[in-house]
């Protein structure tokens, strides 16, 4: 073979298969650097261990001395004496001299970053005198490292800003920008520090902003942010991952729809999350305690709604099989939404009797859990008792009279568990049947009672017309 013939038959650039690189090993090299030089997060040390490192810590930083005689091991625990408070005595950063004493002694101890780092994201102590003075020392630290060994960490504090000032609220920020995960993942909010008092404050400040924001967003970015923090917030456990934010998540994902309006799919994922996390604050008010009026009157008014919706339901299903039923509530729904359109209705409940009872499941949102039973009547009928105002105003299914509770003693109580007929009858102070429903007459009749007594008042043409 010519020597030309063996050139042309040699395979050229264009036609080789190069290599993979995310196969190659100079990948898995990467990786491994960066495990060994990046920030990683270690298991904490054990109280022990912290307890002993501690005590020679404070003997030294109490010396002022030049040399501090600690292993190796010992140094990487040096940041867990340091930071935490030991036997109820306050952290040694607390004093001014030794913050500066102890990064003297620790310029050269590059074992030490990931540790320093790590227990600061986990204390975050916001609320000390000392605290941008110790978040300055860290940074300086790692960024003045000559150290090549603390490049890749440098990197990262640079993209993250994880030691700026206020960097809670940077986080915060991409939060809101990227969702949890992704943000979490590049601040290394991981293996234990998703529960740290920086994750906490991050969650905190995001939350307090939304309390006034959250409704200002488009409708695309308040589905994604809503959606993102409800699946964050709840373990694989279906539990709260953060009860000590309790209150704070129900002000910051309710408070802003006050006065704004929000879409039905955004309503349904926030009510549904806080009745199964939270429960009924109606019925149950134990996870409620703390959380502030206006996000409470924000998921009450929801459940206003859905519980009115859920009586006109019912009502419907009735008529199936009822044309009397039908008869009689066509131009009741009609009067009571429109003052349920105005925001009027303040309370809402119901109370089921035994056949309702035992269907609700099938046509009422809430379920049977959601609801009162009623004996004492006629199984098929139920009782909407309502609050405009202060005044109890109670309405049947089928045939009978609106009542009125003004001032009488006797008025039924809201949101218990089962009531009898007469609970919901005896001892009011106004009573009016359905009549003239065609020409409007016992509408304008309660209408007219209903602004006497309350000052709230609806047009005809509006609880005249669908």
């Amino acid at each position: 073979m010519s020597f030309k013939d063996t050139v042309l038959d040699m395979p050229t650039l264009q036609t080789r298969t190069s290599l993979n690189i995310s196969d190659s090993r100079l990948v898995e090299q990467a990786f491994k650097l960066r495990n060994r030089y990046g920030f990683v997060i270690s298991e904490p040390p054990s109280s022990i261990n912290i307890g002993h490192v501690h005590d020679k810590l404070k003997q030294y930083l109490q010396a002022h001395s030049s040399i501090f005689n600690f292993s190796r091991k010992e140094w990487r625990i040096v940041p867990w004496a340091f930071m935490l408070s030991i036997n109820g005595n306050p952290p040694l950063y607390e004093n001014e001299d030794y913050i500066q004493l102890l990064f003297e002694r620790i310029k050269s101890k590059f074992d030490t970053t990931s540790p320093l780092i790590q227990v600061f994201l986990q204390e975050y102590p916001l609320g000390s005198r000392w605290f941008d003075l110790l978040r300055n020392a860290i940074h300086d630290f790692v960024t003045d490292s000559p150290d090549i060994k603390a490049i890749t960490i440098k990197q990262w504090i640079d993209n993250t800003q994880i030691l700026e000032k206020n960097s809670h609220e940077i986080c915060a920020g991409n939060i809101r920008n990227a969702g949890f995960q992704s943000t979490f993942s590049s601040f290394k909010l991981t293996r234990g520090l998703e529960h740290s008092a920086f994750a906490s404050e991050s969650i905190s400040y995001l939350l307090a902003d939304l309390k006034s924001t959250l409704s200002t967003l488009d409708i695309h970015a308040q589905s994604q942010l809503v959606s993102s923090c409800l699946s964050f917030f709840i373990t694989a456990e279906d539990s709260l991952k953060y009860p000590a934010l309790r209150v704070n998540i129900a002000d910051g994902l309710l408070s802003s729809f006050a006065d704004n309006h929000i879409i039905p799919h955004i309503k349904k994922l926030l009510t549904d999350f806080f009745l199964n996390h939270y429960n009924d604050p109606r019925t149950s008010a134990v996870m409620w305690i703390g959380v502030t009026p206006t996000a409470l009157s924000v998921i009450k008014s929801w459940l206003v709604e859905n519980t009115m919706h859920d009586f006109f339901n019912l009502l419907s299903h009735i008529a199936k099989t009822d044309p009397m039923a039908d008869k009689h509530w066509k131009s009741r729904k009609r009067f009571w939404n429109a003052y349920l359109k105005k925001g009027y209705i303040q309370e809402a409940w119901v109370a089921l009797g035994s056949s309702a009872y035992s269907e609700a499941r099938n046509f009422l949102q809430g379920g049977r859990s959601t609801y009162a039973s009623l004996s004492g009547g006629q199984p098929r009928h139920s009782a909407l008792i309502m609050v405009i105002n202060g005044v109890l105003i109670t309405e049947w299914s089928h045939s009978g009279s609106f009542r009125i509770w003004d001032t009488s003693l006797q008025r039924p109580k809201l949101y218990l568990s089962s009531y009898r007929r007469g609970n919901l009858v005896n001892g009011s102070d106004h009573t009016g049947s359905h009549s003239g429903s065609e020409r409007g007459l016992w509408q304008q009749r309660l209408s007219s009672l209903i602004h006497d007594l309350t000052g709230v008042s609806i047009p005809r043409r509006e609880y005249m017309n669908d």
